[in-house]
């Protein structure tokens, strides 16, 4: 089920691809999508835009075009006010337990619970995201800044990871600058111990080579490209305490910078004053900005991340290029190109639809909104968060660790080749996302007394016509898979479990009838149940729910 199309190389070696290769698709390209604008166009845009799609959400955009749609998931509401709080030590003295430790003075024996306290509230803001593309944009920009969070100061971790989500669809000139000046990476890729006289190349390698250029073949930055653009950003230091960052002008290398012809011999002149590491880096990001390398290479990875991970020869003509001509043309604002490519001929062309392998974080956090699994008010935080926990948990156990990816690289599966999103499936791996959807479905999680599950019943009552066992099916299946499966599967999926083994349709309208006649008989909501968890069960077990 997870062999799709022969996976093509990466940037490196793109330009091998022959020609005449046979699954070399014609896609359409970045002109505008005319087709139809039904429940399928919608949940394809939905289910990448968003970590997963409630029917609330396809019953909201339905009554809206795609060009509303569109607008909708680009232009985010204002942020939920909640922030992360002492869930960790009810006798606090620093903190009471249930309010928020953001801005509050750092306390060192704190920090890591106070980080492990961002981390579930993460997960929280996954779930409860509005209907639009910002934590998705979120977790690419920390997919694409990769940084972990063992650096052990909660302060500048949530400054950083709170700078992503709120410049998530901004400027990505500005983004990059704002990275750079990140107390986060400064720490992580040892810009703050980077000085005239011992210099760090960290930072400015992966600069250059991980977040604005790239690897490929027409990538011809230098070893001295590197040298010169870690003395532009030498003199940066950090308040790990209080998560400040300075600059230190004694510490700066106020020489001339000469860099090579792929930036056209572009010289960086020295600067001094207290001023000069902010001028000196504009001065690199305008360089490096300049370079169409850099629109090409963000439009590649915003086009893994959204749409597919093969990128072959037509795809890079008729989708990757004009989306860089557009990115530099609005002087790399965000919106303008995810516009483009999301209202695209070939975001909607079926060849892309239901190729992509969920993420664990798209997985566990898709379900628990799909299936509207019920979070408990503030006031019963701890129940909140202890679930959260339990998210993080199977995500790591899936290959996928919120704020910690195995290197700067991010997550494998959006750059390692040949692999990339098939990566997240393997004979370990599968079995671990099975045992996490089945017991969300038979029986859900016990957190401190409470379960959190997939209300099977709830979910049945919000179709059109769930006594009818085959619109029951098909309604969910159009809401849960990407993929459609045959006639004779669905038959089958029916008799096995709404059905119990009979033939007769009855044998659920009658069962169903009868619950919803006396909810409160627990031998009837019993049946019903029952039935409907053998249903959900194979629907979530099965490959076709991996894909997305």
């Amino acid at each position: 089920m997870f062999n799709g199309p022969d996976l093509s190389n990466d940037e490196k070696n793109r330009s091998s691809i022959p020609k005449d290769e046979k699954d070399l698709p014609s896609f359409p390209g970045l002109e505008p999508y005319k087709g139809p604008w039904g429940s399928g166009q919608i949940l394809h845009l939905l289910k990448r835009t968003m970590f997963g799609s409630k029917k609330s959400d396809l019953d909201h955009f339905k009554k809206r075009t795609l060009q509303q749609t569109i607008n909708e998931l680009l232009n985010p509401v204002p942020q939920n006010a909640s922030l992360p709080i002492n869930d960790y030590d009810s006798i606090s003295i620093n903190i009471p337990y249930g309010t928020t430790w953001v801005d509050k003075p750092f306390v060192a024996e704190e920090s890591a619970m106070r980080i492990d306290s961002f981390l579930r509230w993460s997960m929280g803001s996954f779930i409860n995201q509005d209907t639009s593309i910002r934590e998705k944009m979120h977790l690419f920009w920390h997919n694409h800044f990769a940084n972990q969070n063992n650096v052990g100061y909660c302060d500048i971790v949530w400054k950083h990871y709170s700078l992503l989500r709120n410049d998530a669809l901004g400027n990505f000139r500005e983004l990059t600058r704002k990275i750079a000046l990140d107390g986060h990476m400064l720490r992580f890729l040892n810009g703050a111990e980077n000085t005239r006289l011992a210099p760090n190349e960290n930072f400015a390698r992966e600069l250059q080579e991980l977040f604005c250029i790239g690897k490929g073949p027409n990538a011809k930055f230098t070893e001295e490209d590197v040298k010169q653009a870690a003395k532009v950003l030498t003199g940066w230091k950090v308040d790990l305490i209080k998560g400040i960052v300075s600059f230190k002008e004694e510490d700066h290398d106020t020489t001339d910078k000469h860099f090579s012809s792929f930036y056209n011999n572009t010289i960086i002149y020295g600067r001094t004053g207290p001023d000069a590491g902010k001028e000196e880096l504009n001065a690199l990001l305008d360089m490096i900005f300049k370079n169409e390398e850099t629109a090409l290479f963000i439009c590649r990875k915003l086009f893994r991340w959204f749409v597919y991970y093969k990128i072959d020869e037509q795809v890079e003509l008729k989708v990757i290029t004009p989306m860089a001509a557009i990115l530099r043309k609005n002087d790399y604002n965000i919106q303008p190109v995810l516009e483009a490519l999301l209202k695209s001929n070939h975001f909607y062309s079926a060849a892309v639809q239901g190729v992509q392998i969920k993420s664990p974080i798209d997985f566990c956090i898709g379900m628990q909104r799909e299936f509207n699994v019920t979070y408990l008010s503030s006031d019963q935080f701890a129940l909140n968060y202890s679930m959260w926990t339990l998210l993080i948990e199977y995500c790591s156990l899936m290959g996928q660790t919120y704020a910690d990816p195995p290197s700067v690289s991010g997550w494998p599966a959006y750059y390692q080749v040949p692999d990339f999103n098939e990566s997240w499936i393997n004979t370990g791996l599968y079995p671990i996302r099975n045992e996490f959807s089945a017991t969300m479905i038979d029986f859900g999680f016990n957190r401190l007394g409470h379960f959190f599950n997939a209300d099977v019943i709830a979910f049945a009552r919000s179709l059109s016509n769930p006594g009818d066992p085959d619109s029951l099916i098909a309604e969910s299946l159009e809401l849960l898979y990407r993929i459609d499966i045959s006639a004779a599967s669905k038959a089958e999926l029916k008799k096995n479990t709404l059905l119990s083994g009979q033939l007769q349709d009855h044998y659920w309208t009658d069962a169903w009838n009868d619950y919803i006649a006396d909810t409160e008989n627990e031998v009837l909501k019993s049946v019903v149940e029952n039935r409907l968890k053998n249903l959900y069960r194979f629907i979530v077990n099965s490959p076709e729910y991996q894909l997305v």
